[in-house]
């Protein structure tokens, strides 16, 4: 029978592997996702109210 994880090292190597590929590829989506300037905010339809002291 062959063992599971038979040299822990290599595991270890591998996880870290799959972690960095899943972050690299996660910053270049999110990069790659529009760039556009958000929607400027509608004007307020409240009156600004002043206080004078």
């Amino acid at each position: 029978m062959v063992p599971l994880i038979g040299n822990p090292f290599l595991y270890l190597l591998a996880v870290l592997a799959g972690t960095a590929v899943s972050a690299g590829l996660v910053i270049l989506l999110k990069g790659m996702r529009g760039t556009a300037e958000p929607a400027k905010p509608e004007p307020s339809t409240q009156a600004k109210v002043t206080v004078a002291a």
